[in-house]
This record gives structure tokens, C-alpha cells and sequence, in this order.
């Protein structure tokens, strides 16, 4: 008895020396809320030791060290916090920074940002071989299928598609629509709305157009929200009182990072924004 119970203990040393000696030493960098927010959901959030200002979820990223806010993010930054991965979100940052980043002996990975939610699986699916998550990584895919899949379903006692546009504001200085080839159109799609800016990309507000389009809802991130003074100070942009968003006061508040990366809460996004719009939904 007292042998196996020596041999036990041998045991347990070995394997919690093995588990010590295996345990990650990745010191990551992410340039990208997307990207935090997958490593996150792959286990390894823990690695991460500095981000940019877009990662905010969750909600322990806000007190790591910064790199900056998109194109104010540079090389030193990165490489201060002595890295040993660095993952890059293109269109993003200046087209030099990942060159400039590989010219150390830093592994450095260069990503699409994900405006579909093909392009999300696959992002993800990638980030897991990396990280030798790849079981993981499948896991979160087929968890967001089947949280997309209950919507659709839900969508399926409405068969109205209610006009939807998106504004990005910044005080009353900028404020912008979004049209197509942003992630406002997908979204608004997925969510069973129909995206009513006629333009491609972001352009600044056409009262004439707006009107026109008359959208039944008028979308905005929390901070652009927040820059306007809230709903009153939304109803005040040129135009919008003539709209049917406007004169029902259909003003729609969400995390606006939450609804724009399309990560892992891109099911979450869609169903939120999918009840907003449809108040006949029944859950």
C-alpha cells in the first residue's frame, strides 16, 4: 500500500512538471476587435498582452496596455510589449505596419476583417490551427450556426422587411450612412430587414436621399448615440423627422462594436437586432 501510494505521488509530480513545462508562453498581440474576441473565445485569453482601443470585450481587455486606435498604431508599440504572435486586422491599420512587423523575428498574422458570416467561420476556423484550437474552433462554428438557425426560424412568423438604415455618428461634426459592402448590409439582411442607403461603402448624410429611402428604422452604435445626446438629439439630424423612423421615434441604440466586428457574437448581433425590428416576433 505504501508503494502505490508513493508511486501516486510520483505520479502526480511528473504530470504537474509536464503540465508547467507545456503551459503556453504566447505573449499575444491583437490589432483588431474581432481577433480579441476569438482568441478569447478559443481559451487563450490569458496570452494577450496588449490590444488596440476597438477591444473592449471582454471586458478585461480594457486594462491591458494599449497600441493605439488604427492607423496611430505603429511598429514600436507593438514590439514594446515583446510579443511572440501578433495578429493584424487588414484595412485597418497603414499598409507598411505588417511588413514593418515582420522584419523582426516576430510571427505576424495578417487577416481580412469578416463582413459575412462564411468569412467569420473561416477567420475563426484559421485562428484555431494557429493556435492549436482547432476542435475548438469547430465547436464555436457549429454553436453560431445553431444560434442562427433559432433565429431564422424565428424569422419565419414575420413576413414583413422593415426598412433599416445604419448612421454612424460622432457628435454632430460627422455623421455618416452606411451602404453596401459594410457590415450594416449583412447584418440588416440576416436580421430580416431590408438595408435602404443606395451607395456603396460610408458617405455622409443626404437629407434629400434619406427621405426619400424613408426607413421604417434608423440604427446606431451606443457611443454614436451616445455623441448625439441620445434619441432626442437623433431625431434633430436634418431630415430625420420626415421619416417614418423618425416621426415613431424608431431609434435603435446597439454595442456597436458587438454588431460591426462580425466575431463570435455575430449570432447575438443578428438576433438582438432581428427583435428590434420585428416587435411581432414572439420568443
Amino acid at each position: 500500500m505504501k508503494r502505490i501510494f508513493i508511486l501516486l505521488i510520483i505520479a502526480w509530480a511528473t504530470s504537474s512538471l509536464y503540465g508547467q513545462a507545456t503551459k503556453s508562453t504566447n505573449r499575444i498581440v491583437t490589432v483588431g476587435s474581432v481577433l480579441t474576441e476569438i482568441i478569447c473565445e478559443l481559451g487563450h485569453c490569458d496570452e494577450i498582452v496588449a490590444t488596440d482601443q476597438t477591444s473592449v470585450y471582454p471586458v478585461k481587455m480594457n486594462s491591458l496596455p494599449s497600441v493605439g486606435y488604427r492607423t496611430g498604431i505603429n511598429a514600436e508599440g507593438i514590439l514594446s510589449q515583446n510579443p511572440t504572435l501578433i495578429f493584424l486586422t487588414e484595412k485597418y491599420i497603414r499598409e507598411e505596419l505588417p511588413d514593418q512587423l515582420k522584419s523582426s523575428a516576430v510571427i505576424v498574422h495578417l487577416f481580412p476583417g469578416p463582413y459575412s458570416i462564411e468569412s467569420t467561420k473561416k477567420l475563426i476556423l484559421e485562428v484555431g490551427i494557429i493556435l492549436n484550437e482547432e476542435s475548438k474552433a469547430r465547436g464555436i462554428i457549429s454553436r453560431m450556426e445553431k444560434e442562427l438557425e433559432e433565429t431564422n426560424a424565428l424569422l419565419k412568423q414575420s413576413t414583413t422587411r422593415p426598412k433599416v438604415l445604419f448612421i454612424y455618428a460622432r457628435g454632430e461634426g460627422t455623421q455618416m450612412v452606411a451602404g453596401k459592402e459594410t457590415f450594416t448590409e449583412n447584418l440588416i439582411l440576416m436580421a430580416g430587414g431590408t438595408p435602404v442607403a443606395d451607395i456603396t461603402g460610408f458617405k455622409p448624410i443626404n437629407t434629400e436621399a434619406m427621405i426619400v429611402s424613408d426607413p421604417d428604422y434608423l440604427l446606431f452604435g451606443d457611443s454614436g448615440l451616445e455623441s448625439l445626446g441620445g434619441i432626442d438629439g437623433a431625431l434633430q439630424i436634418q431630415g430625420v423627422d420626415q421619416t417614418t423612423a423618425g416621426k415613431k421615434r424608431n431609434i435603435i441604440e446597439m454595442d456597436m462594436v458587438m454588431m460591426s466586428n462580425f466575431g463570435p457574437r455575430l449570432p447575438q448581433a443578428v438576433r438582438e437586432l432581428m427583435l428590434k425590428i420585428h416587435p411581432e416576433i414572439k420568443i
